[in-house]
Parts: structure tokens; C-alpha cells; sequence
């Protein structure tokens, strides 16, 4: 064999080559792999031309799906059916809340207008009309209005001192009573612990009582002429003074019968 070819290589014959390449083959695991893979995108695919045929036939004339290739769905919009907007289950609820408390908003409205109409004094108009506050009336009587009685009782013989500022004293055991009926302003006790009584009988008159030994008031309450304000047991002075509009007034005098009344004119 070997001659053969020296033999051919003196003669120059040209000697041919073949190179053989071995192609792999394709593992079974990598077709399973792509045909699995076919398959899957296959499904997805006939998914959701199975969606969209479904929405277009729920949908039949609301829309038509003409596709062109720059915006999509191209806006053809079919008038002659009317487009109704599906509210969900929490707006219903939300609706029919509020419709049920605008009536009951109405109803109590009305109740309180009728009660209002009908029954004026009934416990709820008694109640709205306390919240609003009521308009303070002014007291412009002056104090030549009232009629002067005896802060010691008619019967009552102690003697009684009149300055001519205007100050009344007595040293006398017994009821006190008010010059005049009027509302206890103020109710003071001073360092001997003989209590002071104010009086408003209106907005600019007043009076004031110094040295009594009890007070049957509070402060805020009602007096009246004939009804005792305090008592002195008599060991000590009592004083008796009245203003107007913080002025103290001498324009009264003490009748014979322990009573007090107003003069013509003051000092």
C-alpha cells in the first residue's frame, strides 16, 4: 500500500480528502421541552380569542372593533344604543343610606314645625327655647316708683336716727325688713361677723342693710317689704342706706309711726 502511494506521488496524481462531521442528536428531554412549550403558548392564545369573541358578544352594539395600526380601536360609537353605567353593590347602599336619612331629617322637621303650630308648651319647643337665651330686661323705673315701708314693722317703737346724708340707724332687737321689695344682690360678712345685705329693687336702685345678726336670703332670691330680710338680736347698730346709680340719697324722712317716705327734694 505504501508503494502504491510513493508510486502515486511520483507520478503527481492528486490524492483526494474527506473530512466527516458527527452532527449530535437533538436529546430527547430538550423536544419535550419545546413541544410543552408550543402547547402552552397555543392555549394562552385560544384563551383570549375566546375572551374577546365572549365580550363582543355581551357587547353587541355598543362598540364596533375596528383596529387600525397607529391608535388601536378606532372610536366608531354606535348612537342608537344608550350607554348605562353599572353602579356597584357599596353606591346602592350609599344611595339608599342617604335617601333614608334626608326623610328622617324631613319627618323631624316637620314634627317640631306641627308641635310648634299646635302644642307651643310641649316638652321639646320648652327645650329648643331654653337653648336660646332670653333678651334681659331692663328695669327703668326710678326709685320715687316705689312706695317706702318700715324696716322695723309697724308696731315697732325703737327709735330710729336719720342723718341729713341720708344714713338710718337703730339699736333694736327684732326683724329687719327691706325699704322696698326688689332681688339680693349681695351678701357680705365684716370683720365683727355682722352680715351686710344688698338690695337691688331695680337696675339703678338699690339698698343696703349693715349689722344684722342673720339673713334669711341667698343671694339671687326675692324679697319683699313686708317680709323680714335678717334679724338683730339688739346689741349692736343696724344701718340702713339707699342709691341711685351709686349715689347715696337723703331724700327720705321717718314718719311718727317708725314708716319712711320721700321728701320733695334732696339736699
Amino acid at each position: 500500500m505504501n508503494e502504491e502511494i510513493e508510486y502515486a506521488e511520483m507520478l503527481e496524481i492528486p490524492v483526494s480528502t474527506v473530512n466527516v462531521i458527527r452532527k449530535n442528536k437533538k436529546s430527547k428531554r430538550a423536544e419535550t421541552n419545546d413541544s410543552l412549550k408550543e402547547k402552552t403558548i397555543s392555549l394562552v392564545n385560544e384563551s383570549a380569542s375566546f375572551n374577546a369573541e365572549t365580550e363582543q358578544t355581551e357587547y353587541p352594539n355598543l362598540f364596533s372593533e375596528n383596529i387600525d395600526d397607529a391608535n388601536g380601536y378606532s372610536s366608531n360609537f354606535d348612537d342608537s344604543v344608550p350607554f348605562i353605567p353599572v353602579s356597584s353593590k357599596k353606591d346602592k347602599i350609599q344611595s339608599i343610606v342617604l335617601k333614608a336619612e334626608f326623610g328622617v331629617a324631613c319627618a323631624l322637621c316637620m314634627g317640631i314645625f306641627l308641635t310648634n303650630v299646635w302644642m307651643p308648651k310641649s316638652a321639646i319647643n320648652t327645650f329648643f327655647r331654653s337653648l336660646v337665651p332670653e333678651k334681659e330686661t331692663v328695669d327703668e323705673r326710678d326709685y320715687t316708683d316705689f312706695t317706702l315701708s318700715s324696716v322695723l314693722g309697724a308696731s315697732s317703737e325703737a327709735q330710729m336716727t336719720l342723718s341729713p346724708t341720708g344714713i338710718l340707724t337703730f339699736t333694736q332687737e327684732g326683724c329687719v325688713y327691706p325699704t322696698a321689695d326688689g332681688t339680693v344682690s349681695e351678701v357680705t360678712q365684716d370683720e365683727n361677723g355682722k352680715f351686710i345685705v344688698k338690695i337691688a329693687h331695680t337696675d339703678s336702685f338699690s339698698g343696703i342693710i349693715d349689722g344684722l345678726d342673720y339673713v334669711y336670703y341667698a343671694v339671687g332670691q326675692t324679697v319683699k317689704h313686708n317680709v323680714p330680710v335678717g334679724y338683730s338680736n339688739g346689741e349692736n347698730e343696724v344701718q340702713v342706706t339707699m342709691y341711685s346709680d351709686g349715689n347715696l340719697l337723703n331724700c327720705f324722712a321717718v314718719t311718727e309711726d317708725n314708716a319712711l317716705e320721700w321728701v320733695t327734694q334732696s339736699k
